[in-house]
């Protein structure tokens, strides 16, 4: 295969995760079964009982918590500093500001012509850089890509292999500024960050749409419409993860004191905690927290599972969670917990 028929396909693909992003987005929602990335045969859905909801919703938060982990480099539902199973899309995430220097000091191509560059990792190693500039202008455009290959790659204690490739969907404005607006469908493949006997590898599509309208003033928005795979082994236990249909927003607006997280994620998680069985997870309000917390305060998420069971996750504070079962799919929650949020996540 050619690497001209490969970026084709590549295209192909990212075309498919832009357009059905648009449908996958969306927000909270009353109580009632959610129905964000599509429904699942019944033979693949988790049946939520006494035994699995606690373990449901702690997979749903981890998730969560590691695809917004690509949204900054804090988790916006904690606040903690980035590790573990988000190191790999923090470590995309960190590549982003990057896009517009290296398009800028590339030397000018003809149309079209790719242009390859190593440059070395702080901490050690090394980033192979192949950009496609579609009209050789060294800025820029809708259709321009890159390729990003770490090798030994150190990244927040860290190391990172693998490759990422970002077609860009649109942009405007300068990305190490405050105002700008980006948008870029992404794909990894075997991007592993290892840290020690942990693990994390990332594989799929992503698209990644940003709105920075100033300091602390922003609109970040992550979509695996089709399937983004997160596996690894961490804490010598090993997990794996598939999200499709998801999508996540996050909202960050200026405080007096800082800044406020405003956090919502729907779609479709399979786990090996479960068996690889689906459950469907719904935002009802918006995960908040401040600069000044350590945990979200408020906000609230639905699980739904086989015949209408659900579990419901809700911020009681910046200490503790509820979480509650509706086996029967009644609308009743006959079954509750307390959870410290240290605990859950």
């Amino acid at each position: 295969m050619t690497q001209e028929f490969e970026l084709a396909a590549i295209r192909l693909f990212l075309g498919s995760v832009t357009l059905a992003a648009l449908a996958a987005c969306g927000g909270g929602g009353g109580d009632s079964a959610p129905t964000t990335g599509g429904t699942p045969t019944p033979s693949t859905v988790l049946k939520l009982t006494s035994s699995n909801y606690t373990a449901a919703a702690q997979e749903a938060m981890a998730a969560a918590n590691s695809v917004q982990d690509a949204a900054a480099f804090s988790e916006v539902i904690t606040g903690a500093a980035v590790s573990g199973q988000g190191l790999p899309l923090a470590f995309v995430r960190a590549q982003v500001p990057k896009l517009q220097e290296w398009f800028r000091t590339a030397p000018q191509q003809v149309t079209g012509a790719e242009y390859s560059q190593t440059e070395s990792c702080p901490a050690g190693g090394t980033l192979a850089v192949t950009l496609r500039d579609v009209n050789g202008n060294q800025s820029i455009d809708p259709g321009d890509s890159a390729t990003i290959v770490g090798a030994r790659c150190y990244f927040e204690g860290s190391m990172v292999n693998g490759t990422i490739t970002m077609v860009v969907n649109s942009m405007s404005g300068n990305l190490n500024s405050d105002v700008y607006r980006l948008n870029l469908g992404m794909v990894f493949s075997n991007l592993v960050a290892t840290n020690g006997s942990n693990s994390d590898t990332l594989n799929g599509g992503l698209t990644l749409a940003i709105q920075s309208n100033g300091f602390n003033n922003s609109v970040t928005t992550l979509s695996a419409p089709n399937s983004l795979t997160m596996a690894g082994n961490y804490g010598g236990v090993a997990y794996s993860r598939v999200l499709s249909g998801y999508s996540s927003t996050i909202t960050i607006s200026p405080t007096a004191s800082g800044f406020s997280e405003s956090t919502i994620y729907n779609g479709t998680l399979s786990s090996n905690s479960f068996n690889a069985q689906t459950v469907v997870a719904s935002t009802v309000t918006p995960f908040v927290r401040t600069n000044l917390l350590g945990y979200a305060a408020s906000g609230q998420v639905v699980l739904t599972g086989a015949d209408g069971s659900r579990v419901r996750i809700t911020a009681q504070n910046v200490s503790t969670v509820q979480i509650e079962l509706d086996a029967d799919g009644n609308g009743v929650y006959e079954l509750a917990t307390t959870r410290a949020w240290s605990s859950l996540l």
